[in-house]
């Protein structure tokens, strides 16, 4: 039961963690929005950090299911290995994992449309500055502004 414990103690973090990770999603849209290219950068270091923690949570999160016998169980599928007793705390942690999930991915994908968006409208206005010739891209695909 400690292992299970353990678990459910990890997956908090790992909610947490992603709660922490949407407030900094809304604050770089907000940054893109106001063009804050500062409050931009910051961000996108906080996000690299972020990404670290998630990557050690991921870590541990694969020992722990080792350790449990469930390598390979997806989340959803929790509640099929769960100790009697432990039930209703597992339902609310996962479900919990699982929502601030979706709420993450929300805010992550309006952060990368209004980035998407803004370099849509740089793109147009070197393309007019430099007379009408598009801005050329690089074979990663981001832009190249010394063009």
């Amino acid at each position: 039961m400690a292992d299970w414990d353990a678990l459910l103690t990890l997956l908090r973090n790992i909610t947490a963690a992603l709660e922490e990770l949407t407030g900094i999603e809304q604050a770089k849209t907000q940054a893109v929005v106001h063009g804050n290219r500062e409050a931009v950068e910051q961000c996108m270091k906080k996000e690299q950090t972020m990404s670290l923690k998630l990557r050690g949570f991921d870590k541990k999160r694969d020992v722990l299911l080792q350790k449990l016998n469930m390598s390979g169980v997806p989340l959803k599928n929790i509640m099929d290995h769960c100790p009697d007793g432990a039930e209703e705390e597992t339902r609310e942690v996962s479900g919990a994992l699982r929502r601030q999930y979706a709420i993450f991915q929300s805010a992550s994908q309006v952060a990368q449309d209004a980035l998407e968006c803004n370099l849509h409208i740089i793109e147009k206005i070197l393309e007019q500055a430099n007379g009408g010739v598009p801005v050329q891209q690089n074979p990663r695909g981001s832009t190249n502004f010394t063009a």
